[in-house]
C-alpha cells in the first residue's frame, strides 16, 4: 500500500508487484484445495469453521485478482485501472482489506490477547450503557451552556449551537483537554458557568469515566 501506488494491480508499475500477487493468491488457492481433499469425508468441511474462513478469504482475494479487475478493464478499456462508472467495481476492491481477518488466527499464540479480546468484549454493555448515561448528561448540560451563552457575545464562538456546546464540553470537560484554557475563557465571562463547567467535568470525566474503569477492571478480572 505504500510502495504500491497503481490503483489495481494490473496496472502496478513494477512487474514484482503483479508477480507477488499472483504467487500469492496460487498459494492461498493451493492451500485451501489441499485441506478440502484431506477431509475424509467432504461434508466435514462445512463444520471447520477456519477452513470457511480462509476458502471466503481466498475467494473474495482471487475472485478481485483474477476476475474482477481484468472484467473490468475489459469493459472499459484502458482507463489506467480505474473502474469508471461501474460503482458496485468500486465497492467490491475494497473487500481485499477482508484479508487482514486471517490475522485472527494468530490470537491461538498469543493467549494473553485472547483473554483480553473476550474481557472487552464482556465489558461492551457496561461501556454502551456509560455511553448512554454520558451522552444525555453532555445534551443537557450543552442546552444550558447554550441559554446562557445567550447574554455573553465572547462565547457564542464556543456555545453558539447546542452541537459546538456538546462538543466544546465532550472535548475540555471530560477528556479534559486543555481545560484550563476552557475555565480562563469562561471564568471572566461568567462565574456561574465556570461553576457548572466545574462541576459537569466532576461528574462526567472524574465520576463517570473513572467508575467505568472500576466496572472494565471487575469484569476482566
Amino acid at each position: 500500500a505504500d510502495y504500491n501506488l497503481s490503483p489495481t494491480i494490473w496496472k502496478a508499475t513494477e512487474v514484482k508487484y503483479v508477480i507477488m500477487e499472483h504467487i500469492f493468491c496460487t498459494l492461498f488457492s493451493l492451500d485451501i484445495w489441499l485441506r478440502f481433499f484431506s477431509f475424509k469425508n467432504k461434508r466435514y468441511c462445512i463444520k471447520d469453521v477456519w477452513f470457511l474462513v480462509d476458502a471466503a478469504l481466498v475467494t473474495l482475494m482471487v475472485g478481485e485478482t483474477w476476475v474482477l479487475q481484468p472484467v473490468a478493464i475489459a469493459i472499459n478499456g484502458d482507463t489506467n485501472g480505474q473502474v469508471g462508472q461501474f460503482s458496485v467495481f468500486r465497492v467490491l476492491r475494497l473487500l481485499r482489506l477482508a484479508r487482514l481477518a486471517r490475522f485472527v488466527r494468530l490470537l491461538h499464540f498469543f493467549p494473553g490477547l485472547f483473554t483480553l479480546l473476550k474481557g472487552i468484549m464482556r465489558g461492551l454493555v457496561a461501556v454502551f450503557n456509560t455511553s448512554i448515561l454520558l451522552v444525555v448528561l453532555l445534551y443537557i448540560t450543552a442546552i444550558v451552556f447554550k441559554i446562557q451563552a445567550e447574554e455573553h457575545p465572547d462565547l457564542q464562538d464556543k456555545f453558539g449551537t447546542v452541537g459546538d456546546s456538546m462538543w466544546y464540553l465532550l472535548l475540555h470537560a471530560t477528556f479534559l483537554d486543555a481545560i484550563s484554557d476552557a475555565v480562563s475563557l469562561l471564568r471572566p465571562e461568567s462565574p456561574m458557568m465556570t461553576a457548572m463547567f466545574m462541576a459537569y467535568a466532576c461528574v462526567s470525566s472524574l465520576t463517570l469515566l473513572n467508575m467505568l474503569i472500576g466496572i472494565l477492571c471487575a469484569v476482566v478480572a
